[in-house]
């Protein structure tokens, strides 16, 4: 569930104006999926997103709890929210095929193209090894991105942005979830009770040690 943060509030509203439009999902673009979703503030510079799992499960919540009932058109499946795997498959599809600025027509990328085709219905295992694969050939043609990827580089280059979605990707096709995390934790100890450590546990970034963090992101 997300936080009520003015932010994740507008994100839910884009989420409800989405709802309201199954018309963008119709037969001609049976295709079209809904990707990231984020709220900008031009003016600070700043923005704030979640993930579609995440902004699915608070707006059905919500919506379960509203006395205002009216149709859920993302339940029925006429509005489609993206996993990070369709977000990276479309992404890495346009990279072959229409980004002048990105083309990833090589020979090296047309096999994993056909690979791909064939696993977007097939099992999850499949995805996994498809997904690594493209993965591995992304590292292979550039060679920065096993040294790690920084912002200007997700900013800037596109194989970055899409050599994180398919990370994303890959995370996801095992299991692992991501969490909204917008707070900071203090420097000092949060608990500094011994019966509020009991329950909580101690935490605060100068425990080293995740296990320790009261943060749904590392445990």
């Amino acid at each position: 569930m997300l936080d009520g943060y003015e932010g994740n509030i507008e994100l839910l509203e884009t989420v409800l104006v989405l709802n309201n439009i199954p018309g963008l999902f119709n037969e001609d673009y049976s295709g079209a999926v809904i990707g990231d979703i984020q709220v900008m503030n031009s003016y600070r510079g700043e923005g704030i997103h979640a993930s579609n799992e995440e902004l699915l499960y608070t707006f059905k919540k919500l919506n379960s709890l509203s006395p205002l009932k009216h149709e859920d058109n993302i339940s029925s499946g006429k509005v489609k929210f993206g996993t990070a795997f369709d977000i990276a498959k479309n992404m890495f599809i346009d990279a072959m095929t229409l980004n002048s600025d990105f083309n990833l027509k090589e020979s090296e990328f047309n096999s994993a193209k056909l690979d791909l085709d064939k696993a977007i219905d097939g099992s999850v295992d499949k995805k996994i090894a498809v997904v690594e694969d493209i993965i591995r050939r992304l590292e292979t043609s550039y060679k920065y991105l096993k040294g790690g990827v920084t912002r200007e580089n997700i900013l800037t280059k596109p194989e970055a942005r899409l050599y994180v979605q398919m990370l994303q990707a890959l995370a996801g096709l095992r299991g692992v979830t991501f969490k909204q995390q917008i707070r900071d934790h203090d420097k000092w100890l949060q608990e500094k009770t011994f019966k509020g450590i009991l329950s909580k546990g101690v935490s605060g970034t100068y425990i080293d040690n995740p296990g320790n963090l009261l943060s749904d992101t590392l445990n």
